[in-house]
This record gives structure tokens, C-alpha cells and sequence, in this order.
């Protein structure tokens, strides 16, 4: 006879998510996953497979939130050069609260992607949907005349080789101020001179 199932997966994954983010996948171990969720390995065996199921899974979850996130900074009708240096200030300020983490995909891309062609496939749905909320909020900076005038995808890869630039001195030991003033100077680059 099977046994029920006594816990949420949902809250499972969170756990696996927040494990795997701040330890890194080579360092996240499904027993420390046991540890931390109070769910006996046959379950979380049961629910998601190995580690590298459950690490995918995870991912997939990050990549739910960070849409979201996403949408609701950047891919707004408002939104602009405002906003793109907004989200900028997010990170600079999440460092501030010793919030070390980074960007989940930026760690998987580095960690996974080039073993794991699931991982590799997860990261790229997870760039392209930050590509199109860069875009967004870049076109919305045009059309207002915030952003100096590169052609649009131009400007959506800087934008994109700022934030992986960003999260990986997020992990790293490189001071809350210095990920700040990079980031306003890369900015501050990027606006159309008055």
C-alpha cells in the first residue's frame, strides 16, 4: 500500500529553491534539502526524482518568481528609464540587506547548463523572458527620449550583460557600494544626455 503523502510540495520546492540558490548545486545536497524541509528523503524522492530532477524543478520554480518580478518592475505600460534603474537600485539594495544570492539562472548557467541540457534549456526560457522586460521598459525609454539612441536591442544586451554582471558580484565579496556605483555608472552611460 502506498503511503500518503504528508507534506506540501509546493513548500518542498521552496525549500529545494532557497537551498540550491544560496549554497550553489555542488554544495546542495539532497539530504541537506531533508535536513531543512522535515521531509524524509523517500519523499522527496517520491515527489521529484534525484537531485538533478529537484534541481530542475527548482529552477523552474525561480523562473515562475522571477517573471513575475520581472513583469511587475519592468514590463509595466509606465515603465521606462525609471524603472530600469529601479530594478538596478533592487539588487545594489538587496546586497545592502545582505541578501548574497544573485541571480539563480546566472548560477545554474554557470553550474549546469553545459552538463545538463534541461538546466541549459530552463536558463535560456529564463533570459529571454528578461530580455522582453528589458525591451519593454528600453522601447518605453525611447519613445520618452530617457535612453541615448542605440538601436533597441543594443541596449536590452547591455542591460543584459549588466544584471549577469551584477549578480555575479553579488556572490562574490565586492562591496554593496561598489555593485552600486557600477551600476549607476553603466546607467548612467545609457541616458540621453540633456
Amino acid at each position: 500500500m502506498a503511503r500518503a503523502r504528508t507534506f506540501d510540495p509546493v513548500t518542498l520546492l521552496d525549500t529545494a529553491l532557497e537551498l540550491f540558490w544560496v549554497k550553489g548545486y555542488g554544495n546542495c545536497s539532497v539530504d541537506d534539502v531533508v535536513a531543512a524541509s522535515g521531509v524524509a528523503r523517500y519523499g522527496v524522492y517520491q515527489q521529484f526524482g534525484d537531485k538533478n530532477a529537484l534541481y530542475r524543478a527548482a529552477l523552474s520554480r525561480y523562473h515562475e518568481q522571477a517573471v513575475t518580478m520581472l513583469n511587475n518592475a519592468l514590463n509595466i505600460p509606465s515603465g521606462g528609464f525609471s524603472e530600469i534603474c529601479d530594478y538596478f537600485a533592487s539588487l545594489s539594495a538587496s546586497v545592502e540587506q545582505g541578501d548574497r544570492r544573485g541571480c539563480l539562472a546566472s548560477q545554474a548557467a554557470i553550474d549546469r547548463a553545459q552538463d545538463d541540457p534541461q538546466v541549459a534549456d530552463i536558463v535560456a526560457e529564463i533570459m529571454a523572458d528578461l530580455r522582453a522586460a528589458f525591451a519593454s521598459a528600453v522601447a518605453v525609454g525611447l519613445a520618452r527620449g530617457e535612453l541615448s539612441e542605440l538601436p533597441p536591442d543594443d541596449l536590452v544586451e547591455f542591460l543584459v550583460g549588466l544584471q549577469r554582471a551584477l549578480a555575479t558580484m553579488m556572490r562574490t565579496a565586492t562591496p554593496a557600494d561598489e555593485i552600486q556605483r557600477y551600476s549607476q555608472v553603466s546607467l548612467a552611460m545609457l541616458a540621453r544626455p540633456d
